[in-house]
């Protein structure tokens, strides 16, 4: 669902890529809930997350991607391969608190 947000970016339609961004991450997070164990629902809660986080202006700051990362770490279900992801979160995260 969220490639074609991506492809918005790409057209330069963000106000459509946004609403594509939305929608994605309010069905992944709908998921989740009716899967809490399953890694690959919350990572798909992460992953819309990371993709409204790189819009300014979306509502989603890098600090919310990585404490949803990072509870996911913490209870064992995020996935070794999205462990550099997480890296990246923790530096995103900071750099938006240094501009704060």
């Amino acid at each position: 669902m969220n490639k074609l947000g991506d492809v918005l970016v790409k057209a330069g339609d963000l106000a459509g890529a946004k609403a594509r961004f939305e929608a994605c991450l309010g069905v992944s997070e709908k998921l989740a809930a009716q899967n809490p164990g399953s890694a690959e629902a919350q990572r798909d809660v992460w992953v819309s997350m990371w993709r409204m986080a790189k819009m300014e202006g979306s509502g989603v700051s890098w600090a919310l991607v990585l404490a949803r990362m990072q509870a996911m770490k913490d209870r064992g279900v995020l996935f070794p391969a999205d462990e550099q992801f997480l890296e990246q979160a923790r530096a995103n995260a900071a750099g938006e608190a240094g501009r704060d």
